[in-house]
């Protein structure tokens, strides 16, 4: 009887979730797009192709210092042209990013995210939100870190009250 329960449950709870799910229609992918756009996730490729010619400068230049400078402003300029191009190519960053848009949200929240997302409040937010993310980053290290002699405390005492040993 539990497992017809369990089963039935989870049976439903499937059937749910694709009932919900919503077809990436040409409509929605174009609000995803321009979504994508105005919150600036397009500035990935730029990021990227930076980070990538940074690393190629400084791998060449530590084996083979002696290479002219020209040398490696073509890198900069054909890294920056091929994620640029490749970014909004079938089967790209835009696509990829598109359908994963589509699976988590419906049109709907699309379209109310475009809208806020062209408030004041919603042009702060991508404005300020990196800077929140990072701080907010730094922030959980330290307190993890701050948090790390209490832990290792309560630990051994949990363990020694259950006689568990690990000096062994």
């Amino acid at each position: 009887m539990r497992k017809t329960v369990i089963t039935l449950t989870l049976i439903f709870f499937f059937s749910l979730s694709f009932a919900a799910a919503e077809e990436l229609t040409p409509e929605k992918r174009a609000d995803i797009e321009k979504l994508i756009r105005i919150t600036g996730s397009m500035k990935i490729a730029e990021q990227m192709a930076n980070a990538m010619s940074k690393h190629f400068t400084e791998t060449f230049k530590a084996t083979r210092p002696n290479l002219p400078d020209r040398f490696f402003e073509i890198v900069d300029e054909e890294v920056s042209r091929v994620i640029n191009e490749q970014m909004v190519a079938k089967g790209g960053f835009l696509d990829l990013t598109a359908s994963i848009y589509g699976k988590y949200f419906t049109h709907k929240d699309i379209k109310g995210l475009l809208a806020f997302y062209q408030t004041e409040l919603g042009i702060k937010t991508i404005r300020v939100l990196p800077h929140v993310m990072q701080e907010s980053w730094r922030a959980a290290q330290l307190w993890g870190q701050a948090l790390r002699p209490f832990l290792v405390e309560k630990v051994r005492k949990r363990l020694n009250e259950e006689g568990i040993d690990l000096s062994s």
